[in-house]
């Protein structure tokens, strides 16, 4: 009868440690993930939230591709825009004086100049040296 008893009260203490364990180990795997998530996020915002950052500008340049823009193609080549169809894919470039080649948009990789961010620069410097010339002006007035 002992046996009986004492056996009911150790398989009791089981089931008991048992559940226990089973909600020790849940926590665990839980915070087993924590370092997988914050790795994940750590790599969105300095891997790819700046390249799609990048791709994005790109395609916005490629958009404004005008005539005389320098142009640098994927293959190295430096070139002149010529040509720049409003509808399709290909623009043409010149390489050498009367050598043009026709090239993909997608196959231009950098930008050596483009004209309208020149004359955005262009016009910020005006207006810059204008507005220092208009503070020199008024620091000496306040002098006075």
């Amino acid at each position: 009868m002992i046996s009986n008893f004492s056996q009911l009260i150790i398989c009791e203490a089981f089931a008991d440690d048992a559940s226990k364990h089973s909600d020790g180990q849940q926590a665990s795997s839980f915070t087993s993930f924590i370092p997988l998530i914050l790795i994940t996020a750590v790599f969105y915002f300095l891997v790819i939230r700046p390249q799609q950052k990048k791709n994005k500008e790109h395609q916005q340049k490629l958009k404004i591709l005008s005539r005389g823009d320098e142009i640098i193609t994927t293959g190295g080549i430096i070139g002149t825009v010529v040509n720049t169809p409003p509808e399709g894919d290909y623009i043409i470039i010149e390489i050498a004086k009367d050598v043009k080649v026709k090239l993909n948009r997608l196959y231009v990789a950098d930008f050596v100049t483009n004209n309208s961010s020149v004359q955005e620069k262009k016009s910020e410097k005006k207006h810059k040296t204008k507005n220092d010339v208009e503070g020199k002006h008024s620091d000496k007035s306040d002098e006075k």
